[in-house]
């Protein structure tokens, strides 16, 4: 009987330090399987990689090619010419000549070309500062996606672990005589939920790790590394300064500003266009002639036909005539454009500031959320089921009791790593909203 007893107390130990490991682990943050990275690292390698990125900067260089060409000046003009009558039967009727042209631009045209191209690169580098802001908004989002997946796989694996410790525990009580066949039955059923849930994430994090792998520029998705698993720290920063910091460094806001600034300068550039250019032209001409059944005296003292030789000096002033509406209609469309951008560019400034008080109310409220969860909710449950537990041992609950308060404090522990993914999401929003590192 002393036997029986010492034998039962050593089970209860053992069933003990089994659920006290459970809750331990509950506790304890869970640290990823290799080297972690950050999602700054893989936002580095991304913005190397990126083809769609490589785009941009291509636009950049078009850009500049174009604002190369648009200091150019039109070029001077020569040209040659010649005129026989031979092929129509007159005969000693030639002429030839040579002549060089210059169009001089009316005022503004240069210069307003110039303009328009030199905002132009200033469009195109803000254009692919916006597309890293894309990038990095999207990967840090992915990020946590993948960071949540891994998180919540590996809660679950540890749950499965310890079901099947369990299991293992009571099947040679069962042998034994100390415990019934329903709790095994029990047990069994909790393991097979769980190693159903453990397929269930491993199949979305191959998932989220695969979108990432395509973010990021990685080939294989094998080669993305384990994520940091932990929650951000407190922003030292106000909100006043978040709106300023925003309307200061958004690249969107700067495109638009440029948009009105560009769009400013055509409109001046189509105003020059509607002055004509004048062209300025000197040429020489040769002329031979021949009068026909006109005679006169060789040196020789001999008759013979007429013949005349003339060289002139040409020059010339080419002025088109345009009407006061030639250029109208450029006129109005560098005009429309002109308002659209300022229509876009005031729009956003007064967006910004609200986008940012949405991600900044997000992050704030998924803050204090994970804060009441962890210190207020999980530390109580975790006392709970010690509880439980030990009102189990005395024979004052059921099994299905002590199951439940773990089911329970499983979900409270995924609705943790919930929380850490809203803040993620909402750091993410924030600083896209920011449009730059947030401090």
């Amino acid at each position: 009987m002393g036997w029986l007893c010492f034998r039962l107390q050593e089970d209860f130990v053992l069933a003990y330090w089994l659920i006290a490991a459970l809750v331990l682990g509950a506790l304890l943050p869970c640290r990823a399987q290799g080297p972690p990275v950050g999602w700054r690292e893989l936002y580095q390698h991304a913005a190397a990689n990126d083809q769609r990125l490589m785009a941009l900067q291509e636009e950049v260089s078009q850009a500049r090619g174009v604002l190369r060409q648009a200091g150019l000046r039109p070029a001077t003009e020569f040209s040659v010419s010649g005129a026989t009558g031979r092929p129509l039967g007159t005969l000693g009727e030639e002429q030839f000549g040579a002549a060089v042209s210059r169009a001089l631009e009316a005022s503004g045209k240069r210069s307003g070309r110039l303009a328009v191209a030199e905002y132009g690169v200033a469009l195109a580098e803000a254009n692919y500062q916006e597309g890293l802001r894309q990038l990095r908004y999207a990967l840090r989002l992915q990020y946590s996606l993948y960071g949540t997946a891994t998180h919540r796989l590996q809660i679950a694996e540890e749950v499965m672990q310890s079901w099947q410790r369990s299991l293992d525990l009571v099947a040679q009580r069962v042998e034994q005589g100390d415990a019934s066949s329903l709790e095994r039955n029990l047990i069994r059923v909790e393991l097979a939920r769980a190693k159903a849930e453990c397929a269930r994430l491993r199949g979305t994090l191959e998932k989220t790790r695969v979108e990432l792998a395509l973010l990021s520029t990685y080939d294989d998705p094998r080669g993305i590394p384990d994520p940091e698993i932990s929650v951000p720290e407190l922003l030292d920063i106000s909100l006043n300064e978040l709106r300023s910091q925003a309307l200061q460094q958004r690249p969107d806001l700067h495109y638009t500003a440029l948009s009105e600034r560009q769009a400013e300068s055509g409109v001046s550039l189509a105003k020059a266009e509607g002055k004509p250019d004048w062209t300025l032209s000197a040429g020489y001409t040769n002329v031979y002639s021949r009068f026909d059944n006109q005679l006169g005296l060789d040196r020789a003292g001999g008759l013979a036909t007429l013949r005349d030789r003339d060289d002139l000096l040409v020059l010339g002033v080419t002025v088109p005539i345009l009407g006061a509406r030639r250029n109208q209609g450029n006129l109005e469309a560098a005009s429309a454009r002109m308002r659209g951008a300022q229509h876009r560019s005031r729009a956003l400034s007064r967006s910004i500031p609200l986008q940012v008080d949405a991600a900044w109310g997000q992050y704030t409220g998924a803050r204090e959320s994970y804060e009441t969860l962890t210190n207020e909710v999980l530390v109580p449950a975790s006392e709970n089921l010690q509880v439980i537990r030990q009102a189990y041992e005395l024979g004052h609950l059921e099994m299905l009791d002590l199951l439940n308060e773990q089911r329970r404090f499983y979900s409270l522990r995924m609705e943790a790593v919930d929380l850490q993914l809203s803040i993620g999401q909402a750091m993410a929003e924030l600083e896209f909203a920011l449009g730059g590192e947030l401090p």
